[in-house]
Order: C-alpha cells, then sequence, then structure tokens
C-alpha cells in the first residue's frame, strides 16, 4: 500500500520527494565539505558521511503538492529572505514575512514529522489547513 501525500489524500511519491535543505541554498552558498548524520528511523543507528550537498530528500508528498504550493512558498520565502540568508543582509521581519516564514517552517516540520515517524504529529486536518492557507497548526509555538 502507497504511502500518502502529508498535506492531501494523494499518494506520496515513491523517490525523492522535498528537500529537506532546499537546493537553492546549495546552488547559493560557497561549495565545501560537510560531515552529515543521518539515521532511518528513531531507532535506526546513525551514519556519517562526507558530502558537498545537503540533498536529502522525504517521500512523503504528492509530485502535486511538492511541485504546487510547496514550491510556491518555497520561492516566496527565498524572495523574501535570501539575501539576508545568503549575504547576512539586514531586514526587519514584520507581520507579513513572520507569517511567510512561520508556514514555511511548518511544512518542513511536517515533512520531517512524517518522514521520521509513523504516527504524525499534527493531525491531517491541521496538515492540510496548512496546505491550503499556510495556517500554522494549532499549539505551534515559533519565536
Amino acid at each position: 500500500m502507497a504511502k500518502k501525500c502529508a498535506f492531501c489524500p494523494a499518494d506520496a511519491v515513491e523517490k525523492g520527494g522535498e528537500h529537506l535543505w532546499d537546493n537553492w541554498l546549495n546552488n547559493a552558498l560557497p561549495k565545501t565539505r560537510y560531515r552529515a548524520r543521518k539515521r532511518y528511523t528513531l531507532d535506526s543507528p546513525v551514519i556519517e558521511f562526507d558530502t558537498d550537498k545537503i540533498n536529502e530528500k522525504f517521500p512523503v508528498v504528492c509530485a502535486q503538492c511538492n511541485n504546487g504550493w510547496m514550491s510556491l512558498l518555497t520561492e516566496r520565502v527565498q524572495l523574501v529572505f535570501r539575501r539576508g540568508i545568503i549575504d547576512g543582509e539586514p531586514f526587519s521581519l514584520g507581520p507579513r514575512d513572520a507569517a511567510l516564514l512561520a508556514a514555511f517552517t511548518a511544512m518542513k516540520a511536517v515533512v520531517t514529522n512524517h518522514a521520521i515517524e509513523a504516527d504524525p504529529f499534527y493531525t491531517r486536518g491541521a496538515r492540510e489547513k496548512l496546505r491550503a492557507s499556510l495556517a500554522v497548526p494549532p499549539l505551534t509555538k515559533m519565536w
């Protein structure tokens, strides 16, 4: 039985999926070597390896979500925050930008949680509401 998308009733992709660390960051940051640590489940051993990219993808979303609203949200985050992240340019975080960053962070939290937990922390309804309106799930605190 195919795994369901973390955000909608469709089947999740079997290979590929959502980047944990967005590829635009890999392309924008200086080339270097990273010492990565990974585990496949909370109970599996930690695997360490060297890499020049952080290219972890989780196959927990469908192609339509990944290439649709999630891609648009990532593009908006990149547009608003790229110069601050990459160049250290100062910026003000007003309510609209704070909401954008919160939705992006919640999306990544759902993807990561869905990848490692058989029983996801966020309810199906909260995840579908995030997809539909970028509403951060209830009881989520961000500072």
